[in-house]
Parts: C-alpha cells; sequence; structure tokens
C-alpha cells in the first residue's frame, strides 16, 4: 500500500468539514487534494462557495488547495474550510477496496466532536454508510443528498463526490448551492 501524501486541513474552529472517503492515487502522487480534476473547485465556484476561479492558474494542480483549505481570502465571507479524509491512509482509486473495519469512524467522530464545527459535509456513500452507525447523530428525513441530521451543535450534509456525477445529467450539483445556503444560515 502507497504511503498517504495527503494531510488533513484540520482547525480548531471551521465552517466546513469536508470528509471524503480516501486519497486517490493520482492526488497522493501529486501529494494534493482534488488534484485529479477541476470539477471539484467548479463546482465550489458556481455555487458561490470560492470566489475565484482557482482552476485557471496553470499550476491549480498544486496551489488550489493550499489556497481554498489552507486559507480563507477566497472562500464564502472568509469562511473556514478544513477536508480530511475518512480513511487518509488508504490510497486507492477504486473505493470497493477500501477496508474501512480500522478506527476510522471513531477518529472521525473524535475530530469532529473536539472542534467547533458548524457543518461536516460528506462526500461518498461510503462515508455516509459509516456515519450511519454514529449513534449520536440525530437524523432528519429524506435521507438524501443535502442535510441530513446533527451530531451535538454540528450539522452534517451529504454531497455526491464531484466525480460522480456531470451537471448536465442530474440535479446532484445543487446539492452544492444547498451547502451554502446551509452554511449562509449559519453566519
Amino acid at each position: 500500500m502507497l504511503e498517504s501524501k495527503l494531510k488533513p486541513f484540520v482547525y480548531k474552529k471551521m465552517d466546513i468539514l469536508f470528509v471524503p472517503l480516501n486519497p486517490p492515487e493520482k492526488s497522493n502522487t501529486i501529494g494534493h487534494y482534488f488534484s485529479r480534476t477541476n470539477l471539484f473547485w467548479k463546482i465550489l465556484f458556481e455555487n458561490g462557495l470560492i470566489t475565484r476561479k482557482v482552476w485557471e492558474k496553470h499550476d491549480w494542480k498544486t496551489t488550489a488547495d493550499t489556497l481554498v483549505f489552507g486559507g480563507n481570502s477566497i472562500n464564502y465571507k472568509n469562511s473556514i474550510y478544513g477536508i480530511h479524509d475518512l480513511a487518509p491512509d488508504m490510497v486507492e482509486n477504486n473505493s470497493k477496496n477500501v477496508d474501512l473495519s480500522s478506527n476510522y469512524l471513531k477518529e472521525m467522530v473524535e475530530c469532529i466532536t473536539e472542534r467547533e464545527i458548524k457543518i461536516v459535509c460528506i462526500m461518498h456513500k461510503m462515508v455516509f454508510n459509516e456515519f450511519k452507525k454514529i449513534e449520536k447523530i440525530k437524523w432528519v428525513q429524506p435521507i438524501h443528498y443535502g442535510y441530513i441530521g446533527d451530531l451535538n451543535n454540528t450539522v452534517i450534509f451529504w454531497v455526491p463526490f464531484p466525480i460522480s456525477f456531470n451537471k448536465t445529467k442530474d440535479n446532484n450539483w445543487r446539492s452544492y448551492s444547498l451547502l451554502k445556503d446551509k452554511l449562509s444560515e449559519s453566519m
């Protein structure tokens, strides 16, 4: 197994903590989140979560995550965004090969409850399935993309992983707009 080069961007206080499943090989090789494709950054921009087209710079693959997660000057209303893979040491392209039998969920719950996080944004069906095991979450219906519940004072929100859909084919793109709306409510 490859050693993960991606280090989480996690702070004591965050407006949004994005929780994807694991580092894919290409992002891990480059050493930066969402460097395989620029779709995630386009989604954030088109839904108002960032104010600059970070993918237009020639070096976007190695700078976009640092701008968005390492700072806040281009984030919506200077919000603090963090990112932490559920399985941060499982470098793998095929999610079916990601083994979640370790203490990943326990460690993620500790990460969330030890910080002041307004919104935890889960980004993969397998992450969603793991979060369903957290007994302390107060779930709302229906359980689908969007606001799905609360863990203490933290909103739990679910968006599709940005590589798994095309904005011209379905409405899943809209869930990122709903995420921005939920963030606006919390300010």
